[in-house]
């Protein structure tokens, strides 16, 4: 099953890089976010990883689309 879930985080980071994205923002929750973390900063996107209890609170009860938005502009600002 480890496979598997090794080759989903893979095609995920093809599907990135297709997209042309260079920069990813994910939230700590628990551990899993470690693996995903790994196979992301292996294959070139800068990864940020936020504190979940801050985003939230600087994010409560916007839509999605800001959310990405407003890390954008952090990430563009030097934030």
């Amino acid at each position: 099953m480890l496979c598997y879930f090794t080759q989903d985080l893979g095609a995920l980071a093809d599907w990135l890089e297709q997209c042309q994205i260079q920069t990813v923002a994910m939230e700590s929750t628990g551990v899993y976010w470690i693996p995903i973390m790994q196979i992301l900063e292996d294959r070139g996107p800068q990864v940020y990883l936020v504190n979940a209890r801050y985003a939230r609170m600087f994010l409560a009860g916007e839509p999605m689309y800001r959310i990405a938005n407003r890390f954008s502009n952090s990430t563009l600002l030097g934030c």
